[in-house]
């Protein structure tokens, strides 16, 4: 008995193991066009930086990059006819065992200069910033479709000293901050209030979320900032919009609004929950969840 409860026990554990394989979500990152000889060094990095937003072995598996390589190819030979290219990215990445891919084009990277004067010194400063633009677009392997597409204008702090390497690894913190906030709304399940964990006069002031480690993290935004600027000293909390869907209906057709009725910021993290403070819309938040209205947390 005892032999067989050990085997028994080994079946299950192996199940769950691939169970919980299978819910990975598994991303075909592919290399990214530049679009310019300029742009070239820049390309790797900034598919980097949207590589690092899927590291999570719990939620994401990526797929090697030989794979991703002989991916590109076959989507850039088809990139020119909309609905073979949907059919490229449904058959290919169905055979590359990836459920979404990600392609992503730098368009320009630059650094420029801007002088000003301070007048009562007759001082004259020279500062430097860089700007990156990235066209990011995510297709569902099972449509073809493009479910994600969006252009990133990405502007660096501004810096004294003319030094490439500095304003560029601002740029790339800056960008992996934009695409992660939006990987948090594009996959993740739904987000709901699900305690109240305090509030004053029957208002909330702090909430309980069904969102925890797995996608906040520690609950903290990147801090991209220069060491020397002030805002390097702090980091900045998560911010969430909170809102409400409602059918609006106009003649025959019905479409969904959704309307901001407030804000939240993630205070902890703490397993798979977070523990947030009400920043914006209190009442109004108080008002939909006594009527057990549909909420739609996102983050900003």
């Amino acid at each position: 008995m005892k032999k067989n409860f050990y085997l028994i026990l080994i079946v299950l554990l192996s199940t769950i193991g691939v169970s919980r394989a299978q819910e990975a979500i598994h991303i075909g990152i592919i290399p990214f066009t530049p679009v310019d000889y300029n742009a070239g060094a820049v390309a790797s990095l900034a598919e980097e930086q949207v590589a690092s937003c899927f590291v999570n072995k719990g939620r994401f598996y990526l797929l090697d990059r030989g794979v991703t390589e002989k991916l590109k190819k076959e989507l850039d030979a088809a990139k020119e006819n909309t609905s073979l290219y949907s059919k490229v990215v449904a058959q290919q990445g169905h055979l590359a065992g990836a459920q979404y891919l990600i392609t992503g084009k730098v368009n320009s990277v630059e650094i420029t200069s801007s002088t000003s004067k301070n007048y009562l010194t007759a001082k004259t400063t020279t500062n430097y910033h860089g700007t990156l633009r990235v066209a990011l677009q995510i297709n569902s392997v099972e449509s073809g479709q493009v479910i994600f597409q969006e252009p990133f204008t990405i502007v660096s702090s501004d810096y004294e000293n003319n030094s490439t390497s500095d304003i560029v690894d601002n740029i790339m913190c800056r960008f992996k901050s934009a695409v992660r906030n939006k990987v948090r709304n594009l996959f993740s399940s739904d987000i709901a209030i699900i305690h109240i964990e305090k509030e004053k006069n029957g208002i909330p002031q702090k909430v309980l979320i069904n969102a925890g480690k797995e996608m906040f993290e520690d609950g903290k935004n990147s801090n991209c900032e220069p060491t020397t600027s002030l805002g390097s000293l702090f980091t900045k909390k998560i911010v969430l919009d909170v809102i409400v869907v409602d059918n609006v209906t106009y003649g025959s057709t019905t479409a969904k609004r959704e309307k901001k009725i407030g804000e939240l910021k993630v205070d902890s993290v703490e397993g798979d929950v977070s523990v947030c403070d009400v920043s914006k819309g209190d009442k109004d938040i108080k008002a939909a969840l006594d009527a057990k209205t549909p909420l739609i947390i996102k983050a900003q």
